[in-house]
């Protein structure tokens, strides 16, 4: 994450280097009229992914982007940010980040399926 300070505030650039739950985007902080204010910015592609998380966590009732939750749908959705992050960047994913989303994938589908 590249951290930058300015004479406005901080900027906090996570798009090239995830947290470790998959989250990417920027986020600008500032004072305005004495108190802080945090300004998230994410590409469609990151904002989708982040309702997707926020959502399953609230219907699942678990903490998932705090970095609660069962280890297999926290690992779906960290690759899941890689192919966006990668399909952002024009890179081609491998046969090893295939295989690795597609098997995340089959073990985290049961959560989506639940109601």
């Amino acid at each position: 994450m590249q951290e930058t300070s300015c004479a406005a505030g901080k900027i906090r650039d996570r798009r090239d280097e995830a947290a470790e739950s998959g989250y990417r985007a920027v986020h600008v902080i500032v004072v305005r009229d004495g108190r802080m204010v945090e300004i998230q910015l994410r590409d469609p592609r990151e904002h989708e992914w982040a309702l997707a998380v926020e959502r399953l966590g609230a219907r699942l009732g678990i903490g998932l982007k705090e970095g609660e939750g069962p280890d297999d749908l926290r690992e779906y959705f960290r690759i899941a940010s890689l192919g966006m992050y990668m399909e952002r960047m024009s890179q081609e994913p491998d046969r090893t980040f295939i295989k690795a989303f597609d098997a995340a994938r089959r073990r985290a589908l049961p959560y989506f399926e639940r109601s």
